[in-house]
């Protein structure tokens, strides 16, 4: 038989069949099971939130890109719209539709509801 102390009374023997130990130091063991689970958790929750996000960043970053993109693309389609609505390219595609430029108009109202354009 092999006497062990680490501090009085908390171990009594140590056998070759059994270890007998204060039922504080076995308190002490399982809280610091628990305590040592609990910041296991709070580790892997940290490590996880900053993945995530570090993601998020990634991502946020890939959407502006896409932004400033679809931004630049429509710029570009609204100068192409305002060449097309322009007097003169409107002037040359009514030429091209066999349209004429009008010098006076006059009206005609055939009943209350309705009125009727005419050339001279």
């Amino acid at each position: 038989m092999i006497c062990y102390c680490f501090r009085p009374n908390q171990m009594k023997t140590k056998n070759a069949q059994e270890d007998v130990l204060d039922p504080s130091v076995k308190r002490r063991a399982i809280y610091s099971v628990i305590l040592l689970g609990f910041l296991g958790v709070a580790i892997l929750g940290y490590l996880w939130q900053t993945n995530s996000f570090v993601g998020r960043g990634y991502k946020m970053a890939e959407l502006k890109k896409q932004q400033i993109v679809i931004e630049a693309q429509a710029k570009e389609t609204e100068i192409i719209l305002s060449e097309m609505q322009s007097l003169k390219n409107l002037k040359s595609q009514a030429r091209n539709l066999g349209m004429v430029a009008i010098d006076t108009v006059s009206y005609l109202s055939l009943t209350d509801t309705g009125v009727i354009a005419l050339l001279k």
